[in-house]
């Protein structure tokens, strides 16, 4: 949950002129933040759809709303980073964050040098899920981004067909030299603590993926993430 221009902020897919919210929406409205009848909620569909409701009547199971303004975003750009599995939280941290500054999809694979591994992260879906859901609502997104694990880099590829590129600290290639790629979208590469190996550089360039310097200094994989998106997305905006 969000909180924008005393608007409170909340994911939920449909967006029905009259409602009945259930559950824990109608908890979170009730007994959490104790909302009054008259007041005015924001809601996400995750598709595009801004919609403003009027809290119309509460009661401890239900909250029924109206709708008083409805706003669509068109899709933007993809915007895909393709992560390695990181270590302790860290890879929560770059998803809370990633989602702020407008990634559209994660991926979330374990390169040769993880020290994390990807087997078993299945039962953390649900929680990065929620993780990405509660992000989007802070930052009034309009397209929820999609996560998904893959067991190797040729899956990761596979699920993007557009343009992709890689973090290299020893490249020589700015993001600038790619500027006319990137108004399609892309998908960005960040490696793990231990870095891309040089077997997993050859394949990268055998498959296309093109590289660039993130920054002049050394970052850590969840700063070079974030930097990436950040910098690929003032070039889409």
């Amino acid at each position: 949950m969000g909180l924008i221009k005393n608007q409170y902020v909340f994911y939920y897919p449909y967006h029905e002129k009259e409602m009945v919210l259930e559950k824990d929406l109608a908890f979170q409205i009730h007994k959490v933040l104790r909302l009054k009848e008259g007041k005015k909620i924001l809601l996400l569909d995750g598709k595009g759809k801004h919609s403003t409701y009027v809290l119309q009547k509460i009661s401890p199971l239900k909250v029924e709303v109206s709708k008083v303004q409805e706003k669509f975003s068109p899709p933007s750009s993809p915007l895909i980073l393709a992560l390695a599995l990181l270590k302790s939280d860290k890879t929560e941290w770059v998803l809370q964050k990633g989602t702020e500054l407008g990634a559209t999809q994660f991926l979330i694979f374990e390169g040769e040098n993880s020290i994390a591994k990807i087997k078993g992260t299945e039962k953390k879906l649900v929680r990065w899920q929620k993780i990405i859901q509660e992000a989007f609502e802070q930052s009034c997104g309009a397209y929820l981004p999609s996560i998904q694990t893959c067991p190797n880099l040729l899956k990761v590829l596979d699920a993007y067909q557009g343009f992709w590129l890689a973090g290299d600290a020893d490249s020589s290639q700015k993001l600038r030299d790619y500027q006319d790629k990137l108004s399609q979208g892309c998908g960005v590469l960040i490696g793990p603590e231990g870095g891309f190996s040089l077997a997993e550089f050859d394949f990268f360039q055998k498959q296309g993926v093109q590289f660039f310097k993130i920054a002049s200094q050394i970052l850590r994989a969840e700063a070079a993430a974030l930097a990436s998106l950040a910098q690929i997305g003032a070039f889409l905006s």
